[in-house]
C-alpha cells in the first residue's frame, strides 16, 4: 500500500523535534540542574537553533526518505551528518554567549541521547511499517495492466516485499504471447469484469507510450468502480535518480534532472559558502598588504624636519 508521503515526512520530523526538545531537557537538567537551566532563558534560544537545524540538514541530505525496505546502515551515516550539525551549532553558541556551566557535560549528554533515541526511533518505525504492511488484512488486492518489462519488474520489485501492501493477482494485456512466467487473466477489455470477480483495491498501469491511447478508457472504467489507480510512467527509464516532479499552473512536470541550485537550502548553502569564502579572503589579503603598505610608507615618507632657530 502507498501511504501518504506527506503525512509520513511530518509524523517523523515531529517526533524527531520532540526527541530532540526532551533530549535537550535531560541532558541541561543531568548537566547542571533545573533551576540553573530556568535562570538562563537564552539556553532556550538554542534549544529552538537546534530544531531549525535539524529541520534544515534533514531537508538537505534527505533524512527523511522512506527506508523501509533499507538496513539500519544505509541511514546511520545520515544521523552521524545530522548529529554533527547538532554539536557544530551548540558549541558555536556556547562560545558566543560565553556560557560557563553548560558546556562539555551538556554537549556529551546531548550528543548520547540523539543518538540513541533517534536511533531507536528509525528501528522501530521500520519495525512497525513492516508488520502493519505485512498484514494479510492490510494487503491490497492488485491489477497490472501491462505484462511488458516494465509491469514485470514492477512485479518482481514488489512480490519479494510485503510491507509495500500488495497482492499482485495478475497481468491483463493485449499481447498474451511469451508470458508464461505471469498470470496472465485476459485483454484489458476484461478489466470491467476482473474489478467485480477478483475484488480488486487497486489498479497499476503499466502500459508502454505506444499504449497511452488506452488511459482514457481504463481510467473511466476504474473511476466507476472507486478503485485507486496507479500509473508507472514508461519514460522513467529516461530519467535519472535525481529526478524532480513539480507543477506549473495544472500542468505537472517531471524534471529530467533536478539542479541541486533550484532548491532553497543549496541556495543559502552556496551563498553561505561564497560569503565566507570571500571574507576569508578579504582578511587573509589585508593581513598581508597592510603591513606591507605601512612599511612602505615609512621607507619612503621623509624624515623628520628640524626647523632652526636664528638666535637674536
Amino acid at each position: 500500500m502507498i501511504t501518504n508521503k506527506k503525512s509520513t515526512y511530518y509524523l517523523r520530523l515531529f517526533t524527531d523535534l520532540v526527541i530532540l526538545d526532551l533530549s535537550f531537557f535531560l541532558s541541561a537538567v543531568i548537566a547542571q540542574s533545573l533551576k540553573v537551566l530556568l535562570t538562563r532563558n537564552y539556553m532556550f534560544v538554542l534549544m529552538m537553533a537546534l530544531n531549525f537545524v535539524w529541520y534544515f540538514v534533514s531537508n538537505v541530505i534527505n533524512f527523511y526518505e522512506d527506508y523501509s525496505v533499507r538496513s539500519f546502515t544505509y541511514q546511520f551515516p545520515k544521523i552521524i551528518r545530522n548529529l554533527a550539525a547538532q554539536i557544530l551549532t551548540a558549541v558555536l553558541f556556547i562560545f558566543l554567549a560565553k556560557e560557563d556551566l553548560f558546556t562539555r557535560n551538556f554537549i556529551l549528554y546531548y550528543t548520547f541521547f540523539i543518538l540513541l533515541f533517534i536511533s531507536t526511533r528509525v528501528n522501530l518505525s521500520k519495525l512497525l511499517q513492516v508488520k502493519i504492511r505485512g498484514k494479510e488484512s492490510n494487503l491490497r488486492n492488485a491489477l497490472i495492466i501491462g505484462a511488458g518489462e516494465l509491469g514485470k519488474n514492477f512485479f518482481r520489485f514488489i512480490s519479494n516485499r510485503p510491507e509495500f501492501g500488495y497482492n499482485v493477482i495478475g497481468f491483463i494485456d493485449n499481447n498474451l504471447s511469451s508470458q508464461e512466467e505471469l498470470t496472465i487473466l485476459g485483454k484489458i477489455d476484461s478489466l470491467d469484469r476482473l474489478i467485480d470477480e477478483k475484488k480488486l483495491d487497486e489498479i497499476v498501469i503499466a502500459l508502454p507510450m505506444s499504449a497511452s491511447d488506452q488511459l482514457d478508457e481504463i481510467i473511466k472504467i476504474c473511476n466507476r468502480h472507486a478503485i485507486r489507480v496507479d500509473i508507472i510512467p514508461d519514460y522513467f527509464r529516461f530519467i535519472s535518480k535525481k529526478y524532480q516532479i513539480s507543477m506549473i499552473g495544472d500542468y505537472p512536470i517531471i524534471s529530467v534532472r533536478n539542479e541541486p541550485l533550484s532548491e532553497i537550502h543549496w541556495r543559502i548553502i552556496k551563498r553561505s559558502i561564497d560569503i565566507s569564502s570571500s571574507v576569508l579572503v578579504i582578511v587573509f589579503i589585508l593581513s598581508w598588504f597592510i603591513p606591507l603598505i605601512y612599511a612602505i610608507n615609512k621607507i619612503f615618507s621623509p624624515g623628520p624636519v628640524f626647523f632652526i632657530q636664528d638666535r637674536v
